[in-house]
């Protein structure tokens, strides 16, 4: 039974007298809204864990009687996840989301024990960048993409999501836009879905740049500003979308035709993977497997590589992330010769 389902009808799994875990777990989640109304955790952290839920833990454990789970069950589960392929992390997760019900359970009485569970060597591996001459490439492998002209065939629910061509050749236009905007903007690709043009403000100063007001992702609240290349992406981006009557306050930046942004993501994710494969850098130098988190990743990089001494802490906040962050994933791949001109300093002496 499917979580969702389960929490609208609260219905007993076959009826048994004991707890079902399906029971415990929707109790769990119905929790963890209550703190995302209450400001103490983020919307997508509640998402994130329904679907891991979904997708893995509720379809091995369901059904089962919450206090007849067994901690050699719980390894077969663990096993599955390392046979998909999944990242260490990801496998913790999967086991935090699980043992964070089976704590719920404990706490409230409904089972005297807590299994146990396998311990997960993390190892964290970094979404794999581009370099400045990959970047480039990658842009070209994009707009070569987007003069495509799909192909109009009948439309069914096999090749349209919200009215877009997905198994088309090319891409949208905006796809462009959208690597130039995260790799001069910081931001995470869920700001990339949700992202509407009312949190878009052009400042013209000193220096020219996009102040961006986004909705809270991962408890950070901070305002972003972009480089200045952001803000001409974002005037033809916004021309282009008001000849199509889409440019209004509440009408999102990219793919705005699409009011379920779940889909719109999942759509942007696949076109950038048709220009990752097109240029021919789906992988990492790492062997990492790249993603939009990557052009992040990138977008960080450059400051630290290019960025004229700019201190972690600064570019921390500006990329709604923490210095810890910063140095685990970002700051430890850099080699001394990359920024060689710094080492190479010296202070004035007058």
């Amino acid at each position: 039974m499917n979580l969702h389902t389960y929490l609208i009808t609260g219905e007993q799994v076959n009826g048994a007298p004991a707890q079902p875990f399906i029971k415990i777990a929707a109790q769990v989640v119905e929790l963890e809204r209550s703190r995302v109304f209450a400001g103490e955790l983020a919307k997508m952290s509640v998402r994130n864990f329904e679907y891991r839920l979904n997708s893995m833990i509720l379809p091995a454990f369901g059904e089962r009687i919450m206090t007849e789970i067994t901690g050699e069950q719980i390894h077969l589960l663990y096993q599955r996840l390392i046979a998909k392929g999944l990242a260490s992390i990801s496998v913790a997760q999967y086991l935090q989301d699980l043992k964070k019900i089976f704590n719920y359970a404990y706490a409230h009485g409904l089972v005297d024990r807590i299994p146990y569970f396998p311990k997960v060597k993390k190892t964290s591996v970094p979404r794999g960048g581009f370099t400045v001459a990959e970047y480039r490439q990658l842009i070209v492998a994009a707009k070569q993409l987007s003069a495509i002209k799909k192909v109009q065939q009948g439309a069914t629910h096999r090749n349209t999501a919200g009215g877009v061509y997905t198994k088309t050749d090319g891409i949208p236009p905006e796809i462009v836009w959208v690597i130039r905007f995260m790799v001069n903007g910081f931001m995470r690709p869920s700001d990339i879905f949700h992202i509407k043009h009312k949190h878009v403000e052009i400042v013209r100063r000193e220096y020219e740049y996009l102040r961006l007001t986004l909705p809270e992702t991962k408890r950070h609240k901070n305002q972003i500003v972009t480089l200045r290349p952001a803000v001409k992406v974002y005037e033809r981006l916004k021309i282009h979308m008001a000849a199509r009557n889409l440019a209004g306050p509440n009408d999102y930046l990219f793919l705005p035709e699409i009011k379920d942004r779940a889909i719109a993501g999942r759509l942007i994710s696949q076109h950038f993977n048709k220009v990752l494969n097109a240029a021919g850098m789906k992988q990492g130098t790492l062997g990492q497997q790249r993603s939009l988190y990557s052009l992040r990743h990138t977008s960080i990089m450059f400051r630290l590589l290019y960025g004229n001494g700019i201190d972690l802490l600064t570019l921390a906040r500006n990329a709604r992330t923490s210095v810890q962050m910063i140095e685990k994933f970002y700051a430890s791949n850099l080699t001394s010769e990359m920024n060689i001109g710094l080492i190479q300093s010296r202070r004035s002496m007058h």
